[in-house]
């Protein structure tokens, strides 16, 4: 059962108001800097290094194609993106970067809500891409899997679920490691039951 005041917290929180977003991802960006330094030699990039870090954030949390995300440039920052820009953008962000953004958006979040319940998953994904495996004496191509290994909050009050921290593996890896592993990175309480 929902928390009486559940659709009057959700409306108020604007998830789906994309401009907010935007502005909540641009802070994010803001507290972090600038994910690589601009180079004073060769042409210089279209936009700030801040604003591709910022698309980059906006479009995993919409989980859009790039296309998608070029089509929300013009409302966003005023300008047209496009789609081959913001992926080389994407490119050029090291992970230290987006993971650093993960746990820096829980932080914020958590500032405003107490999660007292955290939860562990992991979900296996085939990818587009093969890799060679030797089966029977000879090798054959075969679909390449990664696994998501997630460590989210629940928040009671707010009926929220923030991604405390998350890592992505071979697709052979086990979980409990993994979870040790997210535990000792993120700044979760988890109190035993």
């Amino acid at each position: 059962m929902r928390h009486p005041h559940y659709w009057k917290a959700y409306h108020a929180s604007k998830l789906y108001d994309k401009l907010e977003i935007f502005k909540i991802c641009s802070r994010v960006v803001s507290i972090l800097g600038p994910p690589w330094q601009v180079s004073k030699r060769g042409r210089l990039p279209k936009f700030r290094p801040e604003l591709y870090a910022a698309m980059g954030i906006f479009r995993k949390y919409f989980g859009s194609s790039l296309r998608a995300a070029e089509g929300e440039t013009p409302l966003l920052i005023g300008l047209r993106m496009d789609h081959a820009t913001i992926w080389w953008g994407l490119q050029r962000m090291p992970i230290v970067y987006f993971e650093r953004a993960l746990e820096l958006l829980y932080e914020l979040i958590a500032k405003l809500f107490k999660c007292e319940i955290f939860i562990t998953d992991s979900t296996g994904v085939e990818t587009d891409r093969y890799q060679e495996r030797r089966r029977a004496l000879k090798t054959c191509p075969e679909r390449e899997f990664v696994k998501l290994h997630v460590l989210e909050g629940y928040s009671r009050e707010a009926g929220l679920v923030p991604i405390v921290a998350a890592r992505v593996t071979r697709g052979q890896a086990h979980d409990s490691p993994q979870f040790k592993c997210l535990l000792k990175n993120s700044a979760a309480e988890a109190n035993p039951c």
